[in-house]
């Protein structure tokens, strides 16, 4: 007997910023602005900002 998992597609549409522009934005925001203050910005929590920032320093942004 097999058992079919079935995975959703799509969800919840990402409030990351995607292009180039949108990245050195939120960079050059968050030079100037607390995470907090970024996060009532992007309608995100300002732990979510942090880890923006995270993985755009470790991607070498």
């Amino acid at each position: 007997m097999a058992i079919t998992m079935e995975y959703k597609k799509g969800g919840r549409p990402s409030k990351r910023p995607k292009s180039e522009a949108e990245t050195r934005e939120l960079i050059d925001l968050y030079k100037k602005h607390t995470a907090t203050e970024l996060a009532q910005i992007y309608g995100v929590k300002p732990g979510t900002i942090r880890a923006w920032i995270s993985d755009l320093r470790k991607g070498g942004v």
